[in-house]
C-alpha cells in the first residue's frame, strides 16, 4: 500500500516480511499469543502465515453472476497483471474453506487453508 500511495516505508527481507508464499515454512514456524481478552472469542494463538487480501461474493449479493465474473477476471493472468501494475502483489486463490466456495468458482481456487490454522 505504500508504494501504491508514494509512501516512504521500511522493506524488509522476505524470511520475514509474511508477504512470500515461498516462505510459507518459515512463517508457519512461529506463534504469538494474543494476551487481549478480546481475542479469546476467536483464539488468542496465531500461526505466521503470508499476508493476502481476500475477495469473496456474499450469499446476498444481488449480481452474484457478475461478482463470480469479477472474480474470475481478478484470478486471471490480465488481473493480476492490473493488480502488478498499481504495485499490489498478487494473492493465491486459497480458501479458508472450500466448502463455502461458490460452486462456479472452485475451478480456480489452488488448495484450502483452514487445516493450516491454529
Amino acid at each position: 500500500m505504500a508504494e501504491q500511495h508514494g509512501l516512504r516505508y521500511l522493506e524488509l527481507p522476505a524470511e520475514i516480511d509474511l508477504r512470500s508464499p515461498e516462505q510459507r515454512v518459515r512463517y508457519e514456524a512461529v506463534r504469538v499469543r494474543l494476551g487481549f481478552q478480546r481475542f479469546t472469542s476467536v483464539g488468542i494463538e496465531r500461526v505466521g502465515i503470508p499476508i493476502y487480501y481476500g475477495i469473496t461474493v456474499p450469499k446476498n449479493a444481488p449480481n452474484p453472476d457478475l461478482g463470480v465474473a469479477f472474480m474470475h477476471f481478478m484470478l486471471s493472468e490480465e488481473g493480476q497483471n492490473v493488480l502488478r501494475e498499481v504495485h499490489h502483489p498478487p494473492s493465491p486463490a486459497e480458501a479458508d474453506i472450500l466448502e463455502n466456495v461458490p460452486d462456479e468458482l472452485r475451478d480456480v481456487v489452488v488448495n484450502e487453508i483452514a487445516n493450516r490454522r491454529v
